[in-house]
């Protein structure tokens, strides 16, 4: 993996730490202003789908919670 891989992968699972510990301020200052968020899924269902730009991706990524109660988290890999 070369470096820019290996940063770039760092930073996705320093977002997804924040984001299974429930670390905004940290997921803030993770992402870019012109983020561009997806996920993949059922369109009807309300965490498919995704947002552009830093506030309504925390907007679409604050809908998850009101769906699901996160019991555990453990970030072990990331792919793209």
């Amino acid at each position: 993996m070369d470096q820019q891989t290996q940063d770039s992968f760092d930073t996705v699972m320093a977002f997804m730490g924040a984001m299974g510990a429930g670390d905004m301020d940290a997921m803030g200052k993770l992402m870019s202003e012109d983020r561009v968020w997806h996920n993949e899924g059922e369109p009807s269902l309300p965490w498919t789908g995704g947002a552009e730009e830093k506030g309504n991706v925390f907007a679409f990524l604050g809908r998850i919670p009101e769906n699901f109660q996160t019991t555990a988290w453990e970030n072990t890999d990331a792919f793209a």
